[in-house]
């Protein structure tokens, strides 16, 4: 009966009317205030208790100061809590953004690795392709040349067939075939001429022993060359020479390479064209430093970029003395704009202008597209930003002209509104104008790897080759004037290059990125002229 009346009285509460004449009792049973009229009539058998009783056996204070003291206790937790929260978030945010940057930096590697081994293969097919080609044009070379030497004397023997043999007609197979020097063998050794048996010699006797003797030794047999097998093909990986090759074949007028381009009448390649002037290590800068491209500017002083992050430098030639800028952005090619400024691409992150000066970072050019191979002329900036396109833009971002190239650029610089570029996986060197049109578009055996690309007051184009080991001349028209710089002048590995209008001297970029060599350029006038 007791658990059924409180079941029911816990329904029945105080209504809002009733609160306001409440007395100061509490039923405990139910947790509630509770008015005179309920605890008569609904809480007459639970237990209650008045608020003056309550008070006289608490200490108020002591309660109110427990309570104060847990509430701020478990304030301070929530507080701590939420802090170690706050910073798990951050180091959790500052964990995603490094894990993402190691998965972008390893795949920024995976691509130059793949890169690199697709320009290697590239690089081994062409020179093993070239090097069959140049042996199948020597052969070609050497057959028309006894083509040449078989015609006449055919036309000599059909002469002799047809008319009657005599000492005339025998005398014109003589200098026909060029054997005079078997026909006096084989006659001394006879004493024929001196003997007067010679108005009965039996010609047709003579000219076979001579055609079996001598004309078939001198000419040779044609022997038929089997195409390759699969078996057969050479090892091209293994077949990359060490150092620069250089054939030449001459005819009556012209001096012509292997790759039958014309180079120039009666020219002749000469080398050890170039004097070191002066030469330091990057290790003298900072320690792994490997410097790729750089551009002189006024006062024998230098911009140099770093390969591998995002540094540049401002490097005395002289005194050898040094700033160094950290860009926001890995730096991929750098050219000087002006007297006061320089360029720097920095890929996705567009281009930036720095002052050449303090070497701060000035306004950032930013446009669609990545940003790789620049170069400046006339207030204007030429960049590569694709796989065969070429932008023209101003220094404020403004676009003026696009052009399509045949090939790639991988390093370029501007003269008189041709752009001379540079295209490693291809091996080719090649100009185009502002325009579009092509000048020129070599590739040389003595040029292997094509990297850095510079020009001179006097129009005359430099190209470093990367594999070849040596540095090439053209004229401005395409023509190779000389190679003016190889191993013996310590080139090897060259990257980038830059001339000096100042000194007329031409930085290279050495030994694979470590060393950077300043040389006097002499000889510069047109080789065989």
């Amino acid at each position: 009966m007791d658990t059924e009346l409180s079941d029911v009285l816990i329904e029945n509460s105080c209504s809002s009317a009733d609160m306001e004449s409440c007395a100061d009792t509490i039923c405990i049973q139910h947790e509630q205030m509770i008015c005179n009229s309920c605890l008569s009539n609904k809480h007459n058998k639970c237990m209650t208790l008045t608020l003056s009783s309550a008070l006289e056996s608490v200490d108020l204070h002591s309660t109110l100061q427990n309570i104060q003291e847990r509430t701020d206790l478990l304030n301070h937790t929530i507080t701590t809590s939420i802090k170690a929260k706050e910073e798990n978030i951050l180091l959790l945010k500052r964990k995603s953004k490094e894990i993402k940057e190691e998965i972008s930096s390893f795949r920024q590697r995976m691509i130059q690795t793949l890169d690199n081994m697709e320009r290697d293969a590239h690089l081994a097919i062409n020179n093993e392709i070239g090097r069959m080609l140049n042996n199948a044009e020597m052969d070609e070379h050497n057959l028309l040349i006894q083509q040449s030497k078989i015609e006449p004397l055919q036309q000599c023997v059909q002469e002799l067939l047809i008319n009657e043999i005599s000492e005339k007609s025998f005398r014109k197979l003589i200098e026909a075939s060029g054997i005079q020097k078997g026909i006096a063998n084989f006659l001394s050794s006879n004493n024929r001429l001196r003997q007067k048996q010679d108005a009965e010699f039996q010609w047709n006797g003579l000219i076979r022993e001579l055609q079996e003797k001598y004309l078939i030794p001198t000419f040779g047999q044609l022997k038929p060359k089997l195409s390759l097998t699969n078996e057969e093909m050479p090892d091209i990986a293994s077949s990359i020479p060490n150092g620069p090759v250089i054939e030449l074949y001459r005819r009556n007028d012209h001096c012509i390479d292997t790759q039958n381009m014309i180079i120039d009448n009666n020219c002749s390649i000469k080398k050890n064209s170039l004097v070191l002037k002066s030469r330091f290590d990057t290790l003298d800068i900072e320690v792994n430093v490997q410097i790729n491209r750089g551009c002189f500017i006024s006062n024998n002083r230098v911009l140099l970029k770093d390969m591998k992050n995002s540094s540049i430098y401002l490097l005395n030639v002289e005194d050898e003395t040094f700033q160094k800028r950290c860009l926001e952005h890995e730096a991929l090619d750098i050219a000087v704009f002006d007297s006061s400024r320089a360029v720097v691409t920095l890929r996705e992150g567009g281009i930036q202008i720095i002052n050449i000066p303090s070497l701060t970072p000035g306004q950032r050019i930013r446009c669609d597209g990545s940003f790789y191979a620049v170069a400046c002329m006339n207030k204007k900036i030429f960049v590569k930003t694709s796989y065969r396109k070429l932008t023209i833009i101003d220094i404020t971002g403004n676009h003026q002209k696009t052009i399509e190239t045949e090939y790639a650029i991988d390093y370029m610089c501007v003269n008189k509104n041709v752009i001379y570029c540079s295209n490693y996986c291809k091996n080719r060197v090649f100009a185009v104008t502002t325009e579009g049109s092509t000048v020129f578009s070599h590739e040389l055996a003595s040029l292997k790897g094509p990297v850095g690309v510079t020009v001179d007051k006097r129009c005359f184009v430099y190209v470093a080759g990367w594999l070849s080991n040596n540095i090439h001349q053209f004229d401005e028209e395409g023509n190779l004037l000389a190679i003016i710089g190889t191993e013996k002048d310590d080139i090897y590995r060259p990257m980038g290059l830059s001339y000096n209008s100042e000194e007329d001297c031409l930085m290279v970029i050495n030994k694979g990125c470590i060393s950077i060599s300043v040389y006097d350029i002499m000889n510069n006038d047109k080789i065989g002229h």
